[in-house]
C-alpha cells in the first residue's frame, strides 16, 4: 500500500492508504482525518480542513501543498 508524506518544522503529515477507497491523514502518527481519496486528504490538509492539531498551526499554515502530486510517495509494505 502507498503512503505520502509532507515534512514540516512542526512534524510529519502522512496520507496512508488503508483499504479500497479509504485513506487516513495523520500528523505525527495521530489520525486527524479519514477520506475516500488521497487527493481529498491532501487538499484538506493543505487548506487546514482537518481535525485540530494545535491552536498555533494547521496544515495550511505550515505550507503543506493541496496537490497530492507534490507530496513525496513512500512505498508501504504489507505486514
Amino acid at each position: 500500500m502507498k503512503s505520502w508524506t509532507w515534512n514540516t518544522d512542526q512534524g510529519l503529515f502522512q496520507i496512508n492508504v488503508i483499504g479500497p477507497r479509504r485513506v487516513n491523514l495523520l500528523f505525527d502518527n495521530t489520525i486527524i482525518g479519514s477520506y475516500p481519496t488521497p487527493e481529498q486528504a491532501a487538499d484538506d490538509c493543505g487548506t487546514g480542513h482537518h481535525a485540530p492539531i494545535s491552536e498555533a498551526f494547521d496544515g495550511g499554515s505550515l505550507g503543506v501543498s493541496v496537490s497530492l502530486k507534490d507530496w513525496p510517495v513512500e512505498p508501504k509494505l504489507k505486514h
